[in-house]
């Protein structure tokens, strides 16, 4: 995978760049390969950042859908925020995330794309006399964003493990909370999630 941010000396410039996807930020032979490039002229302006903690998937179910949506479904749960931006459009957002493990001295020694990972799987079998036996876990890390006219929504997708076997639920991993950081932009929405 490409490096895609840098903050530095990119070849005789030096300031804050972001590559598209599968460009090396440092690659200063690519042309058009920035989606931002803080010496550029038509680089959006910051018009709002912040950061914050969002707590494991508690409330609701699990089901795996937009972060306006899980808002929506549990406005005053913490695995959920949303940010006013106070655009008429939806802005070019930038998100960054990292666990506590990550965390050295409150500041963030490693940090990840936005994005999440799920994994649901049921198994159902009938046995002889109709005993039933039913196993199903799910899975969910990660974080999700959505932007629109009005608000920035975030969503923590950590749900932890669990399992339900034979009947008895069991939670095999409770889900850890998640540290974000985001920055609005009064750029227009690419449709890219930096």
């Amino acid at each position: 995978m490409t490096g895609r941010v840098l903050l530095g000396n990119r070849g005789s410039e030096y300031g804050l760049f972001v590559s598209r996807p599968n460009v090396d930020v440092t690659s200063t032979s690519a042309t058009g390969g920035m989606a931002f490039d803080s010496n550029v002229l038509e680089t959006p302006r910051v018009v709002g950042y912040g950061q914050g903690i969002l707590s494991p998937r508690t409330t609701g179910d699990l089901t795996y859908s937009e972060a306006k949506a899980i808002y929506t479904g549990a406005s005053s749960a913490s695995h959920v925020v949303r940010v006013s931006h106070g655009l008429s459009y939806a802005p070019l957002i930038f998100v960054r995330w990292s666990y506590g493990g990550d965390l050295s001295s409150s500041k963030a020694a490693r940090t990840y794309n936005m994005g999440h990972v799920s994994s649901q799987y049921s198994v159902h079998q009938f046995a002889f006399g109709g005993a039933f036996y039913y196993v199903n876990s799910t899975i969910g890390m990660g974080i999700k964003a959505e932007v629109d006219t009005s608000y920035l929504y975030l969503a923590s997708m950590e749900s932890g493990a669990q399992d339900n076997s034979f009947g008895t639920t069991s939670n095999k991993y409770n889900g850890v909370n998640i540290y974000y950081a985001y920055v609005i932009t009064d750029g227009a929405d690419k449709g890219v999630f930096l």
